[in-house]
């Protein structure tokens, strides 16, 4: 059941996260939907995050998708999570998450 208040979203995201595994090439990361916080939006080995991110995905559940952009900057690098599809999130999902037409 998708989330009606920030507060349902902020418990299910936090029941839906999790990290599995042990040592570097075997730790999985589940991310939950930006949007509605179902479980695995996107799973990924822990060193693959930026190809996974920059890949993104589409929820099961809401059906809206992501992708993150990802800049390097000054010796770091700067990850934006962008909006790709699906319809607008819930007014209460703030901040407000760039749309990036494909």
């Amino acid at each position: 059941m998708q989330p009606q208040n920030a507060q349902e979203y902020t418990r299910r995201f936090n029941l839906n996260q999790r990290i599995e595994g042990y040592g570097l090439g075997n730790v999985h990361i589940h991310m939950p939907c930006p949007f509605c916080a179902a479980p695995d939006f996107i799973v990924y080995e822990m060193l693959e995050v930026e190809t996974a991110m920059g890949v993104g995905a589409t929820c099961k559940e809401c059906e809206r998708s992501a992708k993150a952009l990802i800049t390097a900057i000054a010796g770091g690098k700067s990850i934006e999570i962008v909006q790709t599809g699906g319809d607008d999130p819930p007014d209460w999902l703030t901040p407000k998450m760039r749309r990036l037409i494909a």
